[in-house]
């Protein structure tokens, strides 16, 4: 300890500890208010997993938080290798370290909106819900991109991870955001056409999460439908397929600028429509980066 003595140390944790006799210590709940009160931005967190490309996950999550005027925080579940071309494997970071990371954060920062990207595991997923569930009134509104394989087909979760996105995570979601491979999976048959990602929608509400926006970016035609189910209504948005090779991190995009609406206050179809806009324009700014499909940019400088 150099020339501060043992002594001397102990000495200023007495005079610590008998200055802090008979005082009230402020509680979380106080510390999280003012650090809301405080803040000069909304803040949204990205619970997803490290894409090295860049281009998906937690990196194209701050990114999209960035466009979007949010200050960004991020909680990692997974390491995945991959690059442009294929996805070579995964690796979970664990349930524990994912509970000790949220814990960490949301113990001292106010989060207004979360997006799940890549949970990775059935033991991520009720780690995530566990913590959720325990903030109460406190609970930041949810936002869920259910990964379970990368666009190319590899495996990006376990085998029972759609069944504990369902169970444990799904019925706190405001919003699942599910492309038509995940939607097929958590209702167990196939997609095809509007009429099926309406009833798909309606099914993986029955879950528990207030509105399912299943999107058709990944089908075929010139127009991409995309068919938001909320409150038991059923709002189709169609817009006209933007062409390019470069469209790596849609599916991130989309999820995390409706999360960054949200946390900015504006309501569900507001903050649809907000996503919406920001991954049509991503994906006219992407660019190639290695051999196979480039990421969208949601960055517009």
């Amino acid at each position: 300890m150099g020339r501060f003595s043992r002594v001397q140390a102990l000495k200023v944790l007495t005079v610590v500890s008998t200055q802090l006799a008979g005082t009230t210590l402020p509680q979380a709940g106080d510390l999280l208010s003012k650090a809301r009160d405080s803040r000069t931005k909304p803040v949204a967190l990205t619970v997803a997993a490290l894409d090295p490309s860049g281009g998906a996950g937690i990196a194209a999550d701050l990114r999209t938080f960035a466009a979007e005027g949010v200050w960004g925080c991020a909680v990692m579940t997974a390491i995945t290798y991959q690059n442009t071309v294929e996805v070579t494997g995964w690796e979970a970071v664990g349930a524990h370290s994912v509970t000790a990371q949220l814990e960490t954060l949301l113990g001292d920062v106010y989060v207004d909106a979360v997006k799940l990207g890549m949970a990775g595991t059935s033991e991520t997923c009720h780690a995530i819900a566990n913590v959720l569930e325990g903030m109460g009134q406190r609970r930041p509104k949810l936002v869920i991109d259910p990964v379970l394989r990368s666009s190319n087909g590899a495996s990006l979760g376990s085998d029972d991870l759609a069944e504990a996105l369902a169970a444990s995570l799904i019925p706190l979601a405001l919003l699942v955001t599910p492309n038509l491979d995940e939607a097929s999976v958590l209702v167990g048959s196939e997609i095809a056409g509007v009429a099926d990602m309406a009833e798909a929608s309606r099914a993986i509400c029955e879950m528990g999460a207030e509105a399912v926006l299943v999107t058709g970016g990944h089908g075929e035609g010139d127009v991409v439908s995309d068919v938001l189910c909320h409150c038991g209504e059923i709002v189709v948005f169609e817009s006209e397929r933007i062409a390019s090779p470069d469209n790596h991190g849609t599916g991130c995009v989309l999820s995390a600028a409706i999360a960054a609406s949200l946390a900015k206050g504006n309501s569900l179809n507001e903050s649809v429509l907000a996503g919406r806009s920001r991954v049509a324009s991503a994906i006219a700014r992407g660019f190639a980066l290695g051999a196979g499909a480039g990421p969208v940019e949601p960055l517009e400088s």
